[in-house]
Order: C-alpha cells, then sequence, then structure tokens
C-alpha cells in the first residue's frame, strides 16, 4: 500500500498567507506618505511636528585672510491647527570663524530671511506664527509674524510682518514667494528691510525636487544708508521616507555687490516630521 502522503499542517498555509501580506504591503504605495514637495501646503497640517537640523560650512574674506567656519540651525514647528503654524528656530557657531561668518545662516536651508542672530556663539532665538488666510490647489497666502529676542549686550530686539504666497503650477511646479517686512530697533537709527524671497521648485519625481533659492532685500540701515541685497543659490531636495526629507544648498549671500563670491556657503540638513 502506497504511504498516505504527509499531512498539510495549518502552519504552512498561515506561514504563505503571512509572507504574501508582507509582499503586499512591501509593493503597495505608502498611503500616509507625505505629499510631494512641490504639493505641500503652506502650513503644516494640524497637530503635525517638524524638526529641521542643519550644518553650514561658510566663506568669507576678513581683510586679506579667507574665513571657512562651520555653523549649525535648530529649527521646529507644530500646526496648531489646519490654518495655524507655530515655529521656532536658533542656531550655534562653532569658534571665532563660525561667528566671523554667521554659518548658522547658510543651515537655514532655502530661507533666505535670516536677520538679527548677533555674534555669539548662540545665534538669537527666533518665534514664527504662520496663519493660511487663502488655502487653494493653485494660490496659497498666509499671515506671518517673525520675533527676534535679543541675548544681553549682543543685539537688538526686532519683529517682522509678512505675506507667505505660494503658486503650485500643476504637480510639477511651485513658487514660493511673498514678502518679508524686518524692523530691528538698532541704534542710532532703526534698521528697516522690505524682502521679496524667490523660490522656484521643480519636482522631477515623487522624491526629487530642486531649484534656485534668490530674493531682493532693499535695506535702510542703523547708519540711514539704502542699498539691495540679492542672495542667490540653488537648492535640492530628496524625500527619502514618508516622514523624513534630506535638503541641501548653495548659497551666496549677496550677489549685488564686487566680490559677490566672497561670502558663501553649503548646507546639508534633514526635516523629520511627525504625522
Amino acid at each position: 500500500m502506497a504511504p498516505s502522503p504527509p499531512a498539510v499542517t495549518p502552519a504552512r498555509p498561515a506561514l504563505a498567507g503571512a509572507l504574501a501580506a508582507a509582499l503586499l504591503l512591501t509593493l503597495a504605495p505608502d498611503a500616509g506618505a507625505a505629499p510631494a514637495w512641490v504639493q505641500r501646503h503652506i502650513v503644516l497640517p494640524e497637530h503635525n511636528f517638524s524638526f529641521d537640523p542643519g550644518i553650514a560650512v561658510a566663506h568669507t574674506d576678513v581683510g586679506p585672510d579667507d574665513v571657512n567656519g562651520v555653523g549649525v540651525n535648530l529649527e521646529a514647528a507644530f500646526g496648531i491647527t489646519d490654518r495655524l503654524e507655530l515655529g521656532f528656530r536658533t542656531g550655534l557657531r562653532f569658534g571665532n570663524d563660525g561667528r566671523a561668518t554667521q554659518a548658522d545662516y547658510y543651515a537655514r536651508l532655502w530661507d533666505t530671511d535670516t536677520y538679527n542672530t548677533g555674534t555669539e556663539t548662540l545665534a538669537n532665538p527666533e518665534a514664527r506664527l504662520r496663519y493660511g488666510l487663502l488655502g487653494g490647489d493653485v494660490v496659497e497666502l498666509g499671515l506671518e509674524a517673525r520675533l527676534w529676542l535679543p541675548l544681553p549686550d549682543d543685539s537688538e530686539f526686532g519683529f517682522a510682518p509678512g505675506l507667505p504666497l505660494l503658486f503650485h503650477f500643476g504637480d510639477r511646479v511651485r513658487l514660493d514667494t511673498g514678502v518679508l517686512i524686518p524692523i530691528i530697533f538698532t541704534e542710532p537709527e532703526t534698521t528697516l528691510i522690505i524682502s521679496f524671497p524667490v523660490r522656484l521648485w521643480f519636482q522631477i519625481n515623487e522624491q526629487l525636487w530642486l531649484g534656485p533659492v534668490a530674493g531682493v532685500r532693499v535695506v535702510n540701515d542703523r547708519f540711514d544708508n539704502d542699498y539691495t541685497q540679492v542672495p542667490l543659490g540653488f537648492g535640492l531636495g530628496y524625500q527619502i521616507t514618508s516622514a523624513i526629507d534630506l535638503k541641501t544648498q548653495l548659497l551666496f549671500r549677496d550677489v549685488d555687490r564686487d566680490e559677490a563670491s566672497d561670502d558663501f556657503g553649503v548646507g546639508f540638513g534633514m526635516q523629520f516630521r511627525i504625522e
């Protein structure tokens, strides 16, 4: 008599089902993934938290010498509601060279509006509140206020109202612009700046985006001097996971002057989100 085939135990189909489910989960799209960069909105979603550390190497000419310094940026934001976002940031400069170059400026990825940070090792902390006035698939308009808290004997109090503006051109292009008006209570005269940031992003695929980072600033400084500044650079980002972005940039502080290449920096950063 031929031997009976071995009985199929319940563990075998259960194991096969588990492997099939794991394979489907691996191949299926991540339903909780953040949108592609150009599709993200002017404020964080409600109860979302983001943490943006960055590090930069900066170069400047001080007299006859070249100075290269290192600094970091520490930044966090929280979506209080779907329309209201609260943010904080500060920076650290390492050694005399980090302070001389204000290297943390270049570690603030893609934000050319950095003011009144002081010259000490710890940058003056900045608080930011942003409200989404108008939301839509094409145009988004916000209302923003920034506040700088001066460290003792280092710098002055200042604040900046602003109107951030986003344009979404389909699912591949986004323009970030608007106006920010920093007012810093310096001596002997108050410093007034009108800034028009410009960042144009191209979404290459679901994970990768890049584009120019620029702006125009009209400055009336503490000595009543009037001049313009034009920061110019290039940024690149990559969404590593649904909750982590990699960010990089090369930025020249002001190309609207002679020897513009004297002041520039290269920055790297991450964004970690809890959604």
